[in-house]
C-alpha cells in the first residue's frame, strides 16, 4: 500500500469512528452539530454552506457526506 491508500485508509478509519460516536451520542440522528454558531456537517465536520441551510434548514450534513448516506441507505 502506498502513502497515499495509507493516508486514504486512515482518513476513512478516522470518519468511521467519528460517525460511531455521534451515532452513539445520538447527534446523528437529526440534531445539528453547531460550533462557534456555525452548523457543520454530523459526518465529516465541514462548516456547512449558509447557502444549502437555507434552502434545506433542517440538514445536518454536507453535499458529499448525504450523498454517501443516500447511496449508503439503498
Amino acid at each position: 500500500m502506498d502513502e497515499k491508500h495509507f493516508e486514504q485508509a486512515a482518513d476513512y478509519t478516522e470518519r468511521l469512528t467519528r460517525q460511531g460516536i455521534r451515532a452513539a451520542l445520538n447527534q446523528e440522528h437529526g440534531k445539528p452539530l453547531e460550533i462557534n454558531g456555525e452548523r457543520h456537517c454530523n459526518d465529516c465536520e465541514a462548516i456547512i454552506d449558509p447557502r444549502r441551510i437555507a434552502v434545506l434548514p433542517r440538514c445536518t450534513r454536507c453535499p458529499d457526506c448525504q450523498q454517501d448516506h443516500e447511496l449508503r441507505s439503498r
